[in-house]
């Protein structure tokens, strides 16, 4: 129903039938919640602009679709500690490990390398708002 000639056909058909303005907008919701729904369920990951794009429907629709009509909401994943291996966490143990015993030389702040608050990643990270995600209230945390 992307097509404004076909929204108008369906308004006029509506109105043809004796349908309210609010039982027509009503209608017309219902037809493109099925449509959102599916494109999120492609995507979680999408952004309310994506949908509106894919979708062909207003930004507030789309924004008042997920989260009243389908109970959804933007989540972010959270860093658990829980959800690292145990290589891993036994590689934080050691690296602390390792620090505290250096802390008691003399010379050892002498020796640690500080630079200009610059970040060199080994690897392209996502921001929080890019790596959140829809989530129904049933769904699992991401």
């Amino acid at each position: 129903m992307a097509d404004l000639r076909e929204q108008r056909a369906a308004v006029k058909f509506y109105f043809l039938l004796g349908k309210t303005g609010t039982e027509t907008f009503g209608m017309l919701k219902t037809a493109y919640k099925e449509k959102i729904h599916k494109i999120i369920l492609e995507d979680r990951r999408q952004t309310i602009k994506e949908v509106v794009k894919r979708s062909g429907v207003t930004w507030s629709l789309v924004q008042r679709i997920l989260s009243e009509d389908l109970g959804m909401r933007r989540v972010a994943a959270k860093f658990v500690p829980r959800l690292l291996t145990e290589q891993q966490k036994q590689g934080h143990v050691e690296s602390c490990s390792s620090l505290k015993e250096f802390q008691n030389y003399l010379n050892f702040f002498s020796k640690v390398i500080t630079g200009d608050e610059s970040w060199c990643y080994g690897y392209g990270p996502e921001t929080k708002q890019q790596s959140s995600q829809w989530k129904t209230p049933a769904s699992p945390r991401p």
